[in-house]
């Protein structure tokens, strides 16, 4: 599978720059669904208050992977794929770090109350990446540092676009990035210019 990285964020900014303020390396930009998260020292930061959702605006192919790299693993940050907010409710798959305990991999159906455990996994240490990944058909795989930890089968999301999550405390990651599979876009037209006419 060849990868299309369609965003890319090193978290460069001013300080105290809300993300929904913030302009990525490549991509759109965000959209606060909860709470907030900010940059500070070129990082981004929870807000200490319960779930934040960030969807990045971008929207990916069926076949997708987001990651991010984790500074503060203590208090739960991590990457949100299949992404969508519609009601009041976060739907999509969402990989973190959890209470520098594990790794774990959820459903989500209902911003923050309603979850389901798919899979947990050897905890990440700080300044590990951490990434998911969806075949675009029933396939979603977790990995730390490249490796895979492990997959399941799942398909209730499908496409959609990618984010950035936080849980209960000064959570702090950088080095956001997501994109799609270049199959799956449609193939380059070449454009061809007509010659001049020369005059006679």
């Amino acid at each position: 599978m060849a990868w299309a990285q369609k965003v890319l964020d090193h978290c460069t900014d001013t300080d105290n720059t809300a993300l929904e303020s913030h302009t990525p390396d490549l991509g759109s930009g965000y959209t606060a669904d909860v709470q907030s998260l900010a940059i500070f020292s070129n990082r981004i930061y929870g807000d200490g208050a319960n779930y934040s959702f960030f969807r990045n605006s971008t929207t990916l192919g069926n076949k997708q992977y987001a990651q991010i790299k984790i500074i503060d693993r203590t208090i739960i940050p991590g990457v949100w794929i299949c992404a969508g907010f519609s009601g009041g409710n976060a739907t999509g798959y969402i990989l973190r770090e959890f209470d520098v305990v594990q790794l774990e991999l959820l459903k989500f159906t209902g911003s923050g109350t309603s979850t389901t455990s798919l899979g947990t996994y050897t905890a990440a240490a700080n300044n590990d990446t951490i990434r998911a990944e969806h075949d675009g058909v029933n396939t979603l795989t977790a990995y730390k540092n490249g490796a895979s930890q492990g997959s399941v089968t799942e398909s209730t999301y499908i496409g959609g676009q990618s984010g950035i999550t936080a849980y209960l405390g000064i959570s702090a990651a950088d080095d956001f990035e997501a994109g799609d599979d270049v199959a799956s876009q449609p193939p380059y037209q070449p454009q061809y210019l007509q010659a001049p006419v020369m005059a006679q």
